[in-house]
């Protein structure tokens, strides 16, 4: 439930009133996440998230897009609850992996 009310302020916040997220604002959404993503790529990503291709992303294609993406380096923060799970939860592992660090060495098990 954080995290849904996490991606909805970020939603409302990048998008002005009108429900629906154009490019520039989806930009915004990535400034406001700290992720620091080439213009050409987050127009990739865009596309990628407006399923229908009309130039607009609902918050449920928004949402769908981020659960089907690792976290973009820099969003993690943004996400953060502030407690520190990843040993106790194996979110460490799962991160590592998302990003292709080999953690059978930089873990004790």
């Amino acid at each position: 439930m954080f995290y849904f009310n996490k991606l909805y302020w970020l939603f409302d916040e990048a998008n002005g009133d009108d429900r629906r997220m154009d490019f520039n604002e989806f930009q915004r959404a990535l400034v406001i996440c700290g992720v620091n993503m080439p213009q050409a790529e987050a127009r990739k990503q865009f596309s990628q998230a407006d399923k229908n291709g009309g130039g607009q992303i609902l918050f449920d294609e928004f949402c769908h897009y981020i659960a089907h993406r690792s976290c973009p380096q820099g969003m993690t923060a943004f996400v953060d609850d502030g407690n520190d799970r990843t040993g106790a939860d194996g979110t460490a592992q799962v991160l590592a992996y998302a990003s292709g660090i080999d953690m059978h060495h930089t873990m004790h098990y």
